[in-house]
């Protein structure tokens, strides 16, 4: 995540009781912890010692809750730019089949690589969407016939996302 992202994070989860309970150093620590890659980094970015820090990711159950928060807001954001960018990757693909060019390998493999990313984000979205549901008592897609199929098709040991393989025709 870049730094330009992190703060408007932080201030969209400003109507959310939890960030006020946190003093100043908390939230540069969150930012921190949102853009750095690792905890040390994020210390010294925040300007908090690494100990105070990890103690606050440990103990406080409300740092963790907003950091938690602000992580799956920042991971849902990233989902909608993934799935977004599908159709430009289902565009380039298409032009890349009707170019009567050589399709060029890294072309193409940044194009799979796109198509990828997109569906397993939105499958990691579904599946986080289905354990919230459960988590909150809720039976998830309870009337949708495609999420019971998918369902079907895990518990008989295949991957609903894997294509099949050609239909064997009839002798």
């Amino acid at each position: 995540m870049d730094g330009k992202n992190s703060p408007e994070l932080l201030k969209s989860a400003q109507t959310c009781s939890e960030l006020a309970a946190l003093t100043p150093s908390q939230q540069r620590a969150i930012t921190a912890l949102l853009e750095s890659r690792s905890v040390a980094a994020a210390a010294r970015q925040a300007n908090v010692g690494q100990s105070t820090l990890r103690r606050w990711l440990r103990e406080d159950e409300n740092f963790q809750t907003v950091l938690r928060h602000l992580r799956e807001e920042a991971l849902g954001h990233a989902s909608l730019r993934l799935q977004q960018s599908a159709s430009i990757a289902v565009d380039t693909l298409y032009n890349l089949l009707a170019s009567k060019n050589p399709i060029e390998p890294g072309r193409a493999s940044l194009v799979r690589a796109a198509l990828d990313f997109a569906f397993r984000s939105g499958a990691y979205c579904d599946l986080a969407d289905r354990i919230a549901a459960l988590e909150n008592g809720a039976a998830p897609g309870e009337n949708d016939e495609a999420d019971q199929g998918a369902h079907v098709e895990f518990s008989k040991g295949k991957d609903p996302w894997e294509q099949d393989p050609a239909p064997k025709e009839a002798a």
